[in-house]
């Protein structure tokens, strides 16, 4: 029976964030409040992308799926393996979305440089590392936050060396492995207790602005909240940037990922909607939430008509399957 909760939960974790991924990849890059304001938004079904498909998700959940095929090819969580598939993704062409700097990592290896030149230099900072973070958590729910912190950090600095990028992923990491474990009803100050605990681990500073998220979700006007996430840990961030929406920024997307996911915890049209309506950058901030959400209430509670029309869900579930029975020594 505990088997079958977590398993429900491995599917939720991975197909919570790809559902999210492909229902918000349609409105990514709108770029005006203004406009987003004016789309209506149906949780019940995908939005039709440029390319005219439906539920098709993007880099992130691309991103996910590379480090469980890595995991599964080298029974654990591995950098080389990581930077591997993702070097198979990208020549490939296998990427839907923005690859941000971790496309210059990727050429860099491509290029053969020594292992410590692969990575871009400190001050650049995406959210690309915190979307490899899904599976980490996964493989790591049962392990103690150190394991999880240095499993984290090794996966995230195959093409990032700043430290922000990397304590984006270990937050991500750290809460998805907290969401699979739970065993009570769900406590918004135990969750962040327990991120807090493990990147402290890396440091401090983003500890200590983690702290502030308590009182961001009491603000009661949500375009104050939002402007005040946007601006933690990124004090360059201006509101006329991405037109008042997220940018792709590391910190800025895991924060507000946090945030959306514990404001709507046990409503997943809720947290689309209001995703939606952040603007900019979205799809990335969805997947991580989205992660979350599926990682804290399992496959069976996300919506019915998102998950069928969901397009090449076939792999993502062999692959989360297959992941799930490794990790707990569970034969083919």
């Amino acid at each position: 029976m505990k088997n079958k909760k977590i398993l429900d939960r491995f599917l939720g974790c991975t197909f919570g964030g790809a559902v999210a991924d492909a229902f918000t990849f349609p409105y990514n890059g709108i770029f005006t409040k203004d406009l987003i304001s004016s789309i209506s938004v149906d949780t019940k079904k995908y939005k039709k992308t440029k390319t005219g498909e439906c539920g098709n998700f993007s880099l992130p959940t691309m991103s996910v799926i590379a480090v469980i095929k890595a995991i599964i090819s080298k029974n654990k969580p591995d950098d080389m393996g990581t930077l591997a598939e993702l070097k198979t993704m990208y020549l490939n062409e296998e990427h839907r979305g923005k690859l941000y700097a971790t496309i210059d990592a990727i050429k860099n290896a491509i290029d053969d440089k020594k292992w410590e030149e692969i990575p871009v230099k400190v001050g650049i900072a995406d959210c690309s590392t915190a979307l490899r973070s899904a599976p980490i958590g996964l493989w790591n729910y049962d392990n103690k936050p150190k394991v999880i912190h240095e499993c984290s950090a090794e996966i995230s600095k195959v093409t990032h060396k700043d430290y922000r990028a990397t304590s984006a992923a270990i937050m991500a990491g750290s809460a998805i492995s907290y969401l699979i474990n739970i065993k009570k009803k769900f406590s918004f100050d135990d969750f962040l207790k327990n991120i807090y605990n493990t990147v402290m681990l890396e440091d401090k500073e983003t500890a200590l602005l983690l702290k502030e998220l308590p009182k961001i979700y009491k603000k009661k006007n949500p375009e104050i909240a939002l402007l005040k996430l946007l601006k933690l840990g990124n004090i360059s961030y201006s509101p006329y940037e991405y037109g008042g929406g997220i940018s792709p920024f590391s910190l800025s997307v895991v924060f507000t990922a946090l945030y959306v996911f514990t404001k709507n915890f046990n409503n997943f049209d809720k947290m689309m909607t209001d995703i939606v309506h952040i603007s900019g950058e979205i799809n990335a901030l969805a997947c991580i939430a989205g992660n979350f959400w599926g990682a804290l209430n399992g496959y069976n509670a996300l919506p019915v008509e998102l998950v069928d029309n969901l397009l090449d869900k076939e792999e993502l579930y062999a692959l989360t399957v297959k992941l799930f029975k490794l990790k707990h020594g569970i034969k083919e």
